[in-house]
This record gives C-alpha cells, sequence and structure tokens, in this order.
C-alpha cells in the first residue's frame, strides 16, 4: 500500500490485538553456513517515532489511507464472525505532536529440531545469473510499490523460465539453463519493448513527467496455439501490453487488436497495474484476464471531502472509507471521478479466439471504488465455479461470488471478511487441513508496547495481517492471533507451501517500504517473515500455533520485496523462493532441505480445452497412505477437524491457481510434502465444472505426475 491523502484523524482504526474471546490463548540452517543457534530472528530493537501533522488532500506520495471497509459496495456492518482484536475500533486520541514507541519484538534465539524440521535456505541469484536491477533508480516516488516476477516454463522444456518486471528499464526474460543458472533472452524476444502512455495533463498538473515501468504480468496461452503469451500491466508512465508468442520465441505487442487497450490516466502516481490474474470464469475453455489499477480517485472525490468533514475524528478509517463507497455507489462516474483519471481495473471476457471484450460492469464487478492489489480465482464455497478474491486497499478486500459463470456478487462484510486495513498480499491454501480453502491477506502492522497504533496519522493501518479460515458457505473466521501471523511490518507477496517437504505447511511473506518520513522509514529494512509450526513442542506461553523461523533458516533478505514466488527452478524435488525486490536485483532462494524427503508434484493437461490445458480452476486432492498426526487445537468451533501438527494430515486439498502473492505469477501446479516412501493412496482432479473427480491411484512419490483429462 502507498500513500494517498485523505486529511484524517491521528488514529487507527482497528489496532487492539487482543486475542478472541472463545480462543485459547496462544533442523534449522545447516551447520556448515556457520549460524550459532542464538542466532537472533529479527533486529532486536526500538526506534522511537515521532508522529507528524495531518497531511492535506493527495500529494505525489502523500501517507498511506490504512483501514479497510467491508466488502460489499453498500459498505454494511463488520463481520459477525471477526475476530474483535480486528473488527472493533479504537480511538487513540494522541496529537500529532505525540511519540510513541513501534516495537519491533524480540524473536525465539533458536528453533527445536521438530520446528526447525531440516529447513535451510541459500540465496544464490547471482550465481544463477539473475543479477539485473530492478531500475534506474532506487529512489521513485511513484514507483515505491512495485518489483514484479512471472514463473511459467516458456519454452515448454520441463524448466521453469522467469519475467522480471522493472522500471526505467526493459523487463527482463530468463531462460532455465537445467544447470541452476539462467540466461538472458530479453533482446531476442521482443519483451524489450516497453509501451509507454501519452499522458494527459489537467489543470493542476498539464505537464508531467513519469518513468516507465512494469508492474504485473501473468503468461497464458491466450488464443489456443500452444505458446504462452504475456500480459504485463504497466506501472508510472508505461502502458499495458499483451505479447503474443509466435511459438518461435518471440513477443509481439498485440494489445489493441485483441481488445485491451485501457485508456491513459493523468493520476499523479500515472498507472498503477499491481494485478494481472487468468482464469476460465465462465468454463467456457478460454482464459479470461483480470487486470487491477491501484485506484484512488474514489478517495479524492468532493465525496470524500464531504464525508470526511461530517465524521467526527478521531474516528474509524474504515467507517470513512465505508461512508464514502456507499454514497458513491450507484453515481454515474462522471459525477465524481475526473476524465481524465479513469479507471483502469477490469475484467475481459476472451471470446474463444484470444480477442477480448471488457466485460466488468456486465459480471457485476465494482472496480472503480476499490484500490485493488492483488486478485486470485478459487472456489471458495464448493460450487465448482471459481470466484473472485481480491485484496485491497483502504478497507477494500473482498470475495465475488461467481454465480455460475453469469455474473459475479460482492460477499457480504458479515461472512467475516473485510476486516484487513491494507490489503496488498493474499494467498488462498488450505492452512487448516479441513478440505476447504482459506485466505491470508498481507497488511501493515506497527505494534507499540500499549498495543495500538502509533498516534501517526489515522490513514496508516497498523492491525497487520488477517487469516481468515473458512468455515464453509461463505463464512469466514479471523484466527490471525490463534496462528501467531499478524505482526509481518509492511507486507506484500506471501506464499504457503511445504517448504520442508515434510507435510507441513509454513507461511512466506516479504516485507519493506521505501518510505522517506517517520514513521515510514522505519519499514525500509524489513526482515522477511517465514512461520512454522510449533508443533507438539508449543508451551502454555506461546503466543500462537506458528512461529518465525526466516532468519534461523537462511531467509536473511531486508530489501523492499514485492513479488514472491515458490516454485521448483532446480527440478530437485522441493520448492525454491524467487523474490522481485524494488530497486536491487531479485533474490533466489535454493532449498536445501535434507534428501531424504519425499513429495510429488501434480500437473494437469486437458486436451479438451486447449483454450485452458493446463486445468486452471481444477481441485486436486492427494491422499497419501500416511494416517494423520496428533491434532493441534485450532479453536473451531464448526465441528470439524481442523488439524495442524506437522506431518502430513490425511488427504491434502489444493487448487490450480496460477494468481495471488503480489505482483506474482506461480506455476499452474501442485506440490505436496509426504512423511514416508510409500505410493500414494489416491490423487483425485476435479477439472473444472465437473462434478466428480478422476482418479489416480497408487502413485510413487518423488515425481512429477502428469494427470491428462
Amino acid at each position: 500500500m502507498n500513500s494517498v491523502g485523505i486529511e484524517g484523524s491521528p488514529t487507527c482504526s482497528t489496532c487492539s490485538l487482543s486475542e478472541s474471546p472463545g480462543l485459547p490463548a496462544s533442523p534449522g540452517l545447516s551447520e556448515s553456513l556457520g549460524l550459532p543457534d542464538v542466532a537472533r530472528f529479527g533486529v532486536a530493537q526500538t526506534r522511537t517515532l515521532r508522529a507528524v501533522a495531518a497531511l492535506g488532500v493527495l500529494g505525489a506520495l502523500a501517507t498511506v489511507v490504512g483501514a479497510r471497509i467491508a466488502a460489499d459496495p453498500q459498505g454494511d456492518s463488520q463481520g459477525a464472525l471477526a475476530d474483535p482484536s480486528t473488527a472493533q475500533s479504537t480511538a487513540a486520541v494522541a496529537s500529532s505532536e505525540d511519540v510513541a514507541d513501534v516495537i519491533i519484538e524480540d524473536q525465539p534465539s533458536t528453533l527445536t529440531a521438530n520446528q526447525r524440521a531440516g529447513l535451510a535456505f541459500l540465496e544464490v541469484a547471482q550465481q544463477a545469473g539473475l543479477s539485473a536491477p530492478h531500475s534506474s533508480s532506487s529512489n521513485q516516488a511513484d514507483m515505491a510499490m512495485t518489483s514484479g516476477a512471472a514463473v511459467a516454463d516458456i519454452d515448454r522444456d520441463g524448466w521453469f523460465d522467469v519475467l522480471l518486471t522493472r522500471v526505467g528499464l526493459p523487463n527482463a526474460l530468463y531462460l532455465n539453463q537445467k544447470d541452476g543458472t539462467f540466461v538472458d533472452v530479453t533482446a531476442r524476444s521482443g519483451l524489450d519493448q516497453r509501451p509507454l502512455m501519452a499522458i494527459p495533463g489537467n489543470a493542476s498538473s498539464p505537464v508531467r513527467e513519469l518513468v516507465g515501468g512494469s508492474g504485473a504480468a501473468a503468461f497464458a496461452d491466450v488464443d489456443a496455439d500452444g505458446c504462452l503469451d504475456v500480459f504485463i500491466a504497466g506501472v508510472g508512465a508505461g502502458d499495458n501490453a499483451l505479447m503474443m508468442n509466435d511459438c518461435a520465441g518471440r513477443f509481439v505487442d498485440e494489445t489493441a487488436d485483441r481488445g485491451l487497450s485501457l485508456p491513459p490516466t493523468a493520476s499523479k502516481l500515472g498507472a498503477q497495474g499491481h494485478g494481472v490474474t487468468f482464469g476460465d470464469v465462465n468454463h467456457d475453455g478460454a482464459l479470461d484476464l483480470l487486470v487491477l489499477d491501484w485506484d484512488t480517485a474514489f478517495l479524492n472525490s468532493t465525496v470524500a471531502e464531504q464525508v470526511v468533514e461530517e465524521i467526527p475524528r478521531p474516528g474509524s478509517n474504515c467507517e470513512r472509507t465505508k461512508a464514502i463507497r456507499k454514497r458513491l455507489a450507484g453515481l454515474p462516474n462522471e459525477q465524481w471521478r475526473a476524465a481524465e483519471e479513469p479507471n483502469r481495473s477490469a475484467l475481459f471476457m476472451n471470446t474463444g479466439d484470444g480477442h477480448f471484450v471488457n466485460a466488468t460492469n456486465e459480471m457485476g464487478l465494482d472496480l472503480g471504488t476499490r484500490a485493488t492489489f492483488t486478485g486470485d480465482f478459487v472456489d471458495m464455497d464448493a460450487d465448482g465455479w471459481e470466484d473472485l478474491v481480491l485484496a485491497g486497499d483502504f478497507c477494500t478486500s473482498t470475495i465475488y461470488r461467481n454465480l455460475a459463470g453469469e455474473r459475479f456478487e460482492a460477499v457480504h462484510p458479515s461472512s467475516g471478511i473485510g476486516t484487513d486495513e491494507n490489503g496488498m498480499g493474499s494467498v488462498v491454501a488450505d492452512v487448516d487441513r479441513d478440505g476447504d480453502p482459506d485466505w491470508f491477506v498481507t497488511g501493515v502492522s506497527m505494534p507499540t508496547e500499549g498495543e495500538t497504533c502509533s498516534p501517526r496519522r489515522s490513514n496508516i493501518g497498523c492491525s497487520g495481517n488477517r487469516l481468515y479460515l473458512n468455515e464453509g458457505g461463505m463464512r469466514f473466521r479471523d484466527a490471525t492471533d490463534r496462528w501467531g501471523i499478524r505482526h509481518g511490518w509492511w507486507g506484500w507477496g506471501a506464499a504457503i507451501q511445504d517448504f520442508g517437504n515434510n507435510g507441513s505447511l509454513g507461511i512466506m511473506m516479504t516485507n519493506g517500504f521505501n518510505g522517506y518520513e517517520p514513521p515510514l522509514d522505519r519499514f525500509g529494512t524489513d526482515p522477511m517473515r517465514f512461520w512454522v509450526p510449533r508443533g507438539l513442542d508449543a508451551s502454555d506461553t506461546d503466543s500462537g500455533l506458528l512461529v518465525d523461523g526466516a532468519e534461523r533458516t537462511g531467509l536473511l533478505s531486508n530489501a523492499n520485496g514485492h513479488g514472491l514466488v515458490p516454485f521448483d527452478y532446480d527440478n530437485d524435488g522441493d520448492l525454491d523462493v524467487l523474490i522481485a525486490n524494488y530497486g536491487e536485483p531479485p533474490s533466489l532462494y535454493r532449498n536445501e532441505r535434507p534428501t531424504d524427503r519425499y513429495w510429488l508434484t501434480v500437473r494437469l493437461e486437458d486436451s479438451t480445452q486447449p483454450g485452458n490445458p493446463e486445468g486452471i480452476g481444477a481441485k486436486v486432492v492427494v491422499t497419501p497412505q500416511d494416517g494423520p498426526s496428533p491434532s493441534v487445537d485450532t479453536g473451531a468451533t464448526d465441528g470439524k477437524d481442523h488439524s495442524a501438527s506437522a506431518g502430513v494430515l490425511g488427504p491434502v486439498t489444493s487448487w490450480i491457481a496460477t494468481g495471488g502473492s503480489y505482483e506474482s505469477q506461480r506455476p499452474a501446479e501442485v506440490h505436496v510434502g509426504l512423511i514416508g516412501g510409500e505410493p500414494v493412496a489416491a490423487v483425485k482432479v476435479w477439472w473444472p465444472g465437473e462434478p466428480l473427480p478422476q482418479i489416480v491411484t497408487d502413485v510413487a512419490p518423488n515425481q512429477v505426475l502428469t494427470i491428462r483429462r
């Protein structure tokens, strides 16, 4: 989340960090790397930050509007199932001259052997050939939220390739050389060409010069010719581009011809294309395209100014933002949106031949009053249709239910979602292993000793990440504190995977922000987060089911990371991690887990749907031979098994999707860690739109299994 300027009170809308009523209180890096057991996880320090006076309406980079409103366009009440620690308002009455101590809490000096579980990562980006800087300058205010990565097997040789988006420089395409290295093929691929917008002037800024750049990107075979094309979103003066693959290794810009042109913007920050996601919304076999542009025009409208004046201060930012969106609902754009600042978020439906039509309004999506960052298509309610999950800034995260491919409907906030203030990164995964998709949203946290926001300008969110556990029927329970994953500092990309190939999920996130004044400057060197299960070694004094093991497992980056992609770049059976850093070269962490682990990777091949050959939208359930390990009480009240200890916990449910994280695309596959080397009992695949699964039995471990429809 960036800075936008609605003048507000020096308070934070949802900053109480107490545990929910009814919930219980809540091998690492190898010896050869030379880290002693007493190594610290984070930077154990306290910085004193002086709050400054509230700023006025939007400068080129004002301050952060950090509160989130509830999830439907009418902005109804907060979620009934939400954790009170994130659903209620705490009024901080400190003045702009007060001082707050923002705490970076100490982390455990060591993990137990069970918690470490042999996890270790080694940073190898430079030796792998991924050494290109992200931008031509490291200090560009309008680009402070971008550095993207897309991973796919572009040349179909069985090894994943990498596209890194950049600012002021051509994007960089790297082909995997199958020996642990990559080679830069940008120039010969045609992706060195970056389209620029002819940005119109306006009364306040008739001439503007912004650096051209790219944000999110995603590969897909949009014309069903067997070759991966790529859509790249613009940032600053950079424009969106659909680059079509000629199947000879070169990409050609066909954006306008394919119906994907969007009008230029005169926004002070230029384009802010941070989300690109493909999915087959209507199950016609052709991949549709979601483009998300971080749009703050609704917060700078005359309606917004009126609301800010009317709502008492100090007060809730989410309440103010909710009121703004409620008043804007139903109003024609021309009544509140400047003509030179059009909304550039859109859902484009594929006509079946690689051409697109903008169907945003027809499909029931309100993207004009949502400052959305990240989207993904996943069936959240098990009705056979992929829903749209959106992480949005300024209290605008939501889920849109897919109504049989005909249109979308916003999920009511009483479902328990939408309490996150600064939704930026997003991961959908079965975190509690009960068979349905849960939702992790990264945000901004500034914990203080009093567990309230720093008395800074009210538009900075402070209540951190959210974990929404799916309780069925499109209802969710906020389990953030129970799992101990609230504080990730200024969070962006994330992943939830079995990185140790031991049947246990870890939650990884990257973070950081290039702030220029207190307290934003405090986020410039945020450490990574990597939460692993406490497991059976948990004690009564532990504050959550997970514990941070980032530094102890070798994840030492404190760069401003945005994109984060887990993928097996060296084909050795475990998940490595690519992080796209703002203003710096990327980080590539090679997974050094023990070699005596077992795993299974599942990929799909659908020859009946040439426009969606990888089966995006399918559900995959892997049932190992091993029985469940002893469970851990997660505080669930729905009567289902939400076991969360280490070890394969019965069937492992996943979904084939490539979106999520932040400015990231991951491979269309499912990776599962196994406890033993026995054959997997069954792999079940529910192809998109199919009520019954295709079943493969007696599957050997340690292989990439391709299931053909």
